[in-house]
């Protein structure tokens, strides 16, 4: 049970890091100069990066979801 907590709070601290991550992505997408000749080179690298981000938050959601249910069926079974 112990083990299993503590993952929880790792995994809960890699998701805040991510939603942190995926804040600063969203700024830095605002701020690219729409003039500038690299603009859609840009946009599109910062736009791979946030998908990164999406798909490690939906990886970390799932393993927080998994973590609660077995934590609850170990205290259920206790």
């Amino acid at each position: 049970m112990d083990a299993c907590e503590a993952d929880l709070k790792r995994t809960r601290k890699e998701l805040h890091s991510q939603e942190h991550l995926k804040y600063k992505l969203g700024t830095e997408l605002d701020n690219l100069d729409v003039l500038a000749e690299d603009y859609d080179d840009g946009y599109e690298a910062v736009q791979l990066k946030i998908d990164e981000v999406y798909d490690r938050i939906e990886i970390l959601e799932e393993r927080i979801r998994n973590l609660k249910k077995r934590m609850e069926a170990y205290v259920s079974g206790s």
